[in-house]
């Protein structure tokens, strides 16, 4: 095993051994699940709809979500293939075993994506945003099915994404 996948384990094996409870382990899959197909987020682009200010951004903000997902899932997993952790060690998983690679999270990605979009475009709902988004890829940790380097790979990923289509937004506009 690698330093890194080393730290890795240590830090997922810390949160394993000290953060698990009760409450935790029925709230983390519904958080997680909120990420699912970006469905939070697609529920907030469409919410946006109801605001004449912000219509303008809906295009871009699904954009980045689509971009989001077409470099993490189909690009960088596909190019990397790192085995996710639950497949590596056996652990009792509190939502259904993903079949797909570890690197980057896509759930994190394409969360940060958009939080970070949406607080170039309202910094009070982006920083709600941005908490979601934090909440969800810690819950990815928390269920043991990503590495932190994932979690944070596809963080950074996402929130440059999400920052080049505001950006380009702005350049439409």
């Amino acid at each position: 095993m690698g330093v890194i996948t080393t730290i890795d384990f240590t830090i997922l094996h810390f949160i394993k051994d000290h953060t698990r409870n009760k409450v935790l382990d029925k709230t983390m899959p519904i958080i997680s699940r909120l990420g699912d197909f970006g469905l939070i987020w697609i529920c907030s682009a469409l919410s946006l709809l109801a605001f004449p200010h912000y219509r303008r951004y809906v295009p871009f903000f699904f954009f980045s979500l689509i971009a989001s997902f077409l470099i993490g899932e189909v690009v960088l997993k596909t190019l990397i293939g790192r085995t996710r952790p639950c497949n590596i060690e056996s652990v009792s998983l509190l939502i259904n075993q993903p079949q797909d690679f570890s690197f980057p999270s896509g759930h994190s990605m394409s969360s940060f994506a958009v939080s970070t979009f949406l607080w170039h475009i309202n910094h009070d709902i982006g920083n709600v945003a941005i908490v979601m988004a934090t909440l969800i890829a810690l819950s990815r940790l928390y269920l043991f099915v990503h590495y932190p380097t994932d979690v944070i790979a596809g963080s950074i990923l996402g929130r440059i994404v999400g920052y080049l289509f505001y950006h380009l937004t702005i350049m439409v506009y």
